[in-house]
This record gives C-alpha cells, sequence and structure tokens, in this order.
C-alpha cells in the first residue's frame, strides 16, 4: 500500500525521533495531491510543531478496522500552506510493511535517585538512567551486587514536571560500565504514576525543546 492511499479522514500516527527521543502524535488525513499525503498539522501552544530537523526521522502509522497496522519510515515532511490552511505535506517513496510496536521503549532519565533496599532498609545514592513501560535501570557502586539489592523502592524528583517519581521493583541484570560503576536493569512491579503517560511526557518535551 501506498502511503498516499490512505483516504481522506482516516487517522494516522506520526512517529518522529531525534536521537534517543521518540514522540508520537494522532493526526487526521486532510487530502492527498500528487502523490502526497496531506494532514492536519500538530500544534504545540500555539503554534505548528516543526519537524524538518535533519536528524528527525519520520514514520508514519496506519490501521485500518481490523487490519494489522502498517508503517512507513523514513518518510519526508514538510509545512506546508494552502487557501484553505496549513498542512503537513508527507511523502514516502515506499510501500508500507506490517508493523510490530515495540512494548518498552526506554526513555532516558539522568537524575538522581535515592534506593531503598527492602530487606535492609539500607538507602543508597543512585542516577537513575531510564525508565519504560515495565522496568527502570539506574547506575550504582560497583561494591554492591544486584542480589545483594533484590528488591526495592526508588524515588526520584523530576522538577521540570514537578513530580516525585516512586518506582518499587527488583533487579534482574547488572552491568559494570566503567570503574566503579555499575548499571542495574530491573523490572518495575509498581509506581506512583502512570509510567507510560510520564515517558510520553518526557518525550514530547525532548523533542519540542530540540525542534524549537
Amino acid at each position: 500500500m501506498k502511503l498516499y492511499e490512505i483516504e481522506q479522514g482516516e487517522q494516522i500516527q506520526l512517529m518522529a525521533r531525534l536521537e534517543r527521543t521518540s514522540v508520537e502524535y494522532d493526526i487526521k488525513v486532510a487530502f492527498c495531491t500528487q502523490g502526497i499525503l496531506c494532514t492536519e498539522p500538530v500544534y504545540i501552544d500555539g503554534k505548528i510543531l516543526n519537524f524538518t530537523g535533519d536528524q528527525v526521522r519520520i514514520s508514519i502509522v496506519y490501521a485500518g478496522e481490523g487490519e494489522q497496522p502498517i508503517v512507513w519510515e523514513g518518510c519526508g515532511i514538510q509545512t506546508i500552506q494552502t487557501k484553505q490552511g496549513k498542512y503537513y505535506a508527507i511523502i514516502s517513496q515506499k510501500d508500507g510493511k506490517p508493523w510490530n510496536r515495540r512494548q518498552n521503549f526506554r526513555q532516558y532519565i539522568g537524575l538522581p535517585g535515592l534506593l531503598t533496599i527492602d530487606s535492609s532498609r539500607e538507602k543508597m545514592e543512585v542516577i537513575v538512567k531510564d525508565v519504560s513501560v515495565g522496568g527502570v535501570s539506574f547506575v550504582g557502586n560497583t561494591k554492591v551486587e544486584g542480589t545483594d539489592i533484590g528488591s526495592f523502592h526508588l524515588q526520584f524528583d523530576d522538577r521540570t514536571n514537578k513530580m516525585n517519581v516512586q518506582i518499587a521493583g527488583h533487579v534482574v541484570r547488572e552491568e559494570e560500565v566503567e570503574e566503579g560503576k555499575k548499571v542495574f536493569g530491573c523490572i518495575a512491579t509498581r509506581s506512583n504514576v502512570d509510567l507510560g503517560s510520564y515517558i510520553a511526557i518526557k518525550q514530547k518535551q525532548e523533542i519540542a525543546r530540540h525542534m524549537s
């Protein structure tokens, strides 16, 4: 299926990736012309979001009723002005292909956190590396083993969003990354925030900052 064959009024998903940041927006197809798909633009604070940076990678996902989603990767995009208003003009030279969504996208955090080991109540200062819908990783001291930590409670302050994030979980892997430091990968069993929503907020903030 060609991208421009999606019918007017259909909803599609625009995915923009910049380095390790990814954001997604649901938008509607306005019209198609000469092999170009034209859609409603995304507005943030009253301004159209610009996706034309050299490092931005654009993909379009479309799911017809009861059908497997189709993705077009590496699309070109620009904002155009017509008599009816402004639109995104999106093109792809490739046919769409079946799409399987990655379940646990990891969002970089890079903030200091405080970890409490459940069994001993010992506290450790760590750096929260990233979070996903189902997990969290943090950087700690190599003197500590994953088996020493086991189950834990981790909290960190995201001052940008005025949030104190608290995650309960347990260590499932560890890796020494440099002298004196280890990365601990963990399964998250409980959190005081919806991690999926939190990740979406962080993604949109990062890509808006890069595109401003």
